[in-house]
């Protein structure tokens, strides 16, 4: 980039400047320089121009360091949204895999009820008796403790078969 001879002029002094940055910039640069100085000079009119430049740059210098220093926490603060970001995105990749699992798992679950249901439709279930008597009034039928036992057994063994086939499907 090429040289820019520029003429500035800061509390009544003119300064030949040469510099890489647009004649624009460095004017604008050169104004604001001269804008503090003049608020330092009214502020303190019997100080020298040597201690008001001195007082201007401190200024400027600790400005510079404080923008630093916020740049510097804002990368930092920048590298860790980044970070949380990646790591949300991998949660969501393993969350939408693990969604295609279940899917698939339900699929396959679906069509196994499916082919249980038709198969049981085919088989007609014996129907479960209980022994009865005849009472002796009025010719009624009566279930005998001994064969509600039996009927209870016979109801239970059915669903814990049922169970069995469950596990082997």
């Amino acid at each position: 980039m090429s040289k820019n001879r520029i003429t500035v002029k800061v509390c009544g002094n003119e300064f030949n400047i040469l510099s890489e940055d647009s004649v624009d910039y460095t004017q604008k640069i050169a104004n604001t320089v001269d804008k503090k100085m003049r608020l330092i000079l009214e502020a303190s009119p019997h100080a020298s121009i040597t201690r008001v430049a001195i007082l201007a740059s401190l200024d400027f210098c600790d400005l510079s360091q404080k923008l630093t220093e916020q740049v510097d926490s804002m990368r930092v603060q920048i590298q860790e949204y980044l970070e949380d970001s990646q790591k949300a995105r991998e949660e969501a990749d393993d969350a939408r895999k693990e969604t295609e699992r279940l899917k698939t798992e339900i699929e396959t679950l679906r069509q196994r009820l499916a082919e249980k249901d038709a198969k049981n439709q085919h088989e007609t279930p014996e129907p479960l008796s209980a022994p009865v008597r005849k009472s002796a009034r009025r010719g009624k039928r009566a279930v005998t403790s001994e064969s509600h036992d039996e009927a209870a057994e016979e109801i239970l063994s059915f669903f814990a078969d049922s169970g069995d086939n469950d596990d082997k499907t």
